[in-house]
């Protein structure tokens, strides 16, 4: 393959030639000043020229500035920017995620993994023909029919409302079907980098993803189930983690992935990633709060969204299915809490994560909460650091909850506040993998039974009865971490001590200025 044939039509400027060759601006216009071999504009914009890639990345390897070819994911992103001002920010992610299910169904079926797919179907057959928008519409839905798993994958992402260049869709298949073929990046791998890119494009469209260190802590507390259920799945992030570390884990089969979501787009990026990894889940587009029954399973793993009105009708919030009481039409909360617990087989688990006011609102809230704890069904909760998701700054809730009958319902409850750990980036807190083992650990082992209170790195845990919970009317743990006394005479001695610290100092300082004094005086 020639460097033509590899990046044909994509155009680059000063700033993008600069970073291809690891140098600075000025020093790629001196090389057009100097060398009249360099490539001429092939656009001139009121923002810069544009040069054919082609052409520049023949030139700067035959000058020596670079030593190989540009890599293909390089020319990739550089065209996908490109074909962005065709396409709506939405119709664009789903342009890219169809074609990369289509492109994987091509490499499956050409190497026997997806068996019976028509060789006229694949994309070698049909770049060719010359209605090639007609001819992948086709394609996509004749895969489509013939594999029901795919249904709504590849055909919607190749609908477009306004048609773009035939030309340019072609050039993004071959330059996304390269990638993986050329520099050796997985298809799920770019399906990730793409959901990065739109998140940074469209912030909105996080709203259906969960930070990847909370992907990791939940799926880490639930590995070794057999059935793991999402009942707010959004992307899947979660359920695929722990599809992850299971398999890490040598498991033998690995758990039954089960993801329901009121998000029809949300579920569709769900199966889009999970075909696309290659791991098997059942992912529906299901209204859980509303459409019992649910499926029976030994963990429950929910990022639901918070703080949610008007979720229901009468029917719904009046429900026998409530348990623990019927929660307000002003929030969901305490909704999905009795809802996790619901799922659970005689010795299930469930983690839901959920904001602060979970642990202290009054009304009915708080009834679900005293019924919840007298129960027996809350076995711990954690107050986690602040800003762990982008659209928020206040710190999450994870509720650790049981089955009912599976603990004595007199039994203490873990309060942990692991609010110290993260490290701040630009915008967010990141867990990393020693601390997620740390708050793990402190889950997992609950420390020495008759130890009321512990430490752990930056984790400290205070086991409080069910009892003294109610009576106080909130879980939020910090209000139960005993406070250290300290006595009167000490605070006088150590008063007395920075006095006599400060007094030190402030003689130290007028020495040190009397000397600079007689020194600048000397020197005139």
């Amino acid at each position: 393959m020639t460097l033509g044939e590899r990046t044909q039509g994509t155009l680059v400027g000063i700033p993008e030639i600069a970073e291809i060759a690891g140098v600075q601006r000025t020093a790629v216009s001196n090389w057009r000043k100097r060398s009249k071999d360099f490539p001429t504009p092939m656009v001139e914009t009121p923002s810069g020229v544009l040069f054919d890639l082609a052409q520049v990345e023949t030139w700067l390897i035959e000058n020596g500035k670079i030593a190989s070819r540009v890599p293909i994911a390089q020319i990739l992103w550089r065209a996908l920017d490109a074909f962005l001002g065709d396409l709506m920010v939405d119709e664009f992610g789903r342009f890219v995620n169809s074609a990369l299910v289509y492109l994987e169904v091509c490499e499956r079926a050409a190497t026997g993994r997806l068996p019976g797919l028509d060789p006229g179907l694949t994309w070698s057959d049909v770049r060719e023909r010359p209605d090639l928008l007609g001819a992948l519409r086709r394609a996509a839905s004749e895969i489509e029919d013939k594999y029901p798993r795919l249904r709504g994958l590849i055909v919607d992402g190749f609908a477009f409302r306004r048609h773009p260049p035939a030309n340019a869709v072609a050039h993004v298949l071959d330059l996304l079907e390269r990638v993986t073929r050329d520099d050796g990046i997985a298809r799920f791998e770019l399906f990730e980098q793409m959901r990065e890119r739109i998140i940074e494009r469209d912030r909105f469209s996080e709203a259906w993803s969960t930070p990847h260190a909370l992907e990791f802590l939940l799926a880490r507390l639930t590995a070794g189930a057999s059935t793991l259920f999402d009942p707010a799945c959004g992307e899947g992030g979660v359920l695929l983690m722990a599809a992850v570390i299971d398999n890490q884990l040598d498991g033998p089969l690995g758990p039954r992935l089960i993801g329901w979501d009121i998000n029809a787009d949300a579920c569709q990026l769900a199966r889009t990633r999970f075909f696309l990894y290659d791991v098997e889940a059942d992912i529906q587009c299901v209204n859980s709060l509303r459409e019992p029954p649910l499926p029976t399973v030994d963990a429950v793993v929910l990022d639901p969204p918070y703080n949610m009105r008007d979720w229901g009708d009468a029917a719904t919030y009046i429900s026998e299915r409530w348990r623990y009481g019927s929660p307000p039409p002003s929030s969901a909360d305490m909704a999905w809490l009795q809802l996790a617990v619901e799922a659970l087989t005689e010795h299930g688990r469930a983690f839901v994560l959920l904001p602060p006011s979970s642990l202290f609102r009054g009304g009915r809230d708080e009834l679900i909460r005293r019924a919840m704890l007298t129960s027996g069904v809350i076995d711990a909760v954690v107050l986690l650091p602040t800003r762990l998701r982008r659209n928020t700054s206040i710190p999450l809730i994870l509720w650790c909850l049981r089955a009912e009958g599976a603990r004595d319902p007199r039994q203490d409850v873990l309060l942990v506040d692991a609010s110290r750990l993260g490290t701040a980036g630009r915008s967010t807190v990141d867990l990393d993998q020693s601390e997620i083992d740390t708050l793990v650990e402190v889950l997992q082992s609950r420390s020495e039974e008759g130890t009321t209170s512990f430490a752990v790195k930056d984790v400290i845990a205070v086991k409080v009865s069910p009892d003294e919970l109610v009576q106080r009317g909130t879980l939020n743990p910090s209000y139960y971490f005993p406070t250290e006394i300290v006595e009167h005479d000490d605070l006088v001695l150590t008063r007395s001590s920075a006095l006599a610290d400060l007094r030190t100092s402030e003689r130290r300082a007028r020495e040190c200025m009397a000397a600079l004094l007689d020194a600048l005086g000397g020197d005139r």
